[in-house]
């Protein structure tokens, strides 16, 4: 076992969870300052975790499901699911294709590898700017009061990040950080030859190392960590 390869890359990860923590603990205190309904929904469309490239590891995978499962509890409790999923699509259409710039049109045209310039990226936002008012024309028969829905949900998802996910988030890192800082002190310790036979042993056994022992040399006996 390379102990010191195994020790830098160790104290890289733990440098990257203190990394990772002090970025969540920087978008959590903007979300905290909002204090008006307009304040947070604008922060959770504009700001924190969603503007933020997806290599940041700001949120996890696991945060992720939470967070539909939360979304899919409102639908539910709010009866939305009706109508094939109508008050899903007309929320990401109405706060995609109805805020996106030209750039945003370019931008989106080329991810999904439909450009093929400007004159058919004009028809093609013509032709989905016509979809998305005879959804909303749709929506509103069905949901008179959808804006209000609407805000409800935004404000819903709001609390789930803001008032428990990134919290949790920070705790349980913070957790593994002092974990791992102990076994950093361990692991230097040992370099630096200050272990005890005792605490070798122990180590030993918590990380399921073998010890062998050898008596070849005048009868002495020496122990040290199997590879």
């Amino acid at each position: 076992m390379n102990y010191t390869k195994d020790l830098i890359n160790l104290i890289d990860y733990v440098e990257e969870l203190v990394e990772h923590n002090q970025k969540r603990r920087k978008i959590l205190d903007m979300a905290l300052n909002c204090k008006s309904e307009s304040e947070k929904i604008n922060f959770l469309e504009n700001c924190g975790h969603n503007k933020l490239p997806r290599n940041e590891n700001i949120i996890d995978e696991l945060m992720i499901d939470n967070c539909i499962s939360n979304n899919y509890d409102f639908l539910e409790e709010n009866d939305l699911y009706k109508h094939d999923h109508l008050f899903e699509d007309y929320l990401q259409m109405a706060t995609t294709w109805g805020t996106f710039t030209n750039d945003d049109w370019l931008t989106w045209a080329k991810n999904i590898n439909i450009y093929q310039g400007e004159t058919e990226l004009k028809k093609i936002i013509s032709k989905r700017k016509s979809e998305l008012k005879e959804l909303a024309e749709f929506f509103y028969n069905v949901y008179p009061n959808g804006d209000q829905l609407i805000k409800r949900y935004k404000l819903n998802e709001f609390s789930f990040w803001y008032g428990s996910a990134y919290q949790d988030k920070i705790e349980e890192t913070e957790e593994e950080i002092s974990k791992e800082k102990e076994v950093i002190k361990q692991w230097q310790k040992e370099l630096n030859g200050g272990l005890s036979q005792e605490e070798k042993e122990l180590i030993a056994k918590q990380r399921g190392i073998v010890f062998l022992k050898d008596t070849t040399s005048g009868g002495e006996v020496k122990t040290y960590f199997a590879n």
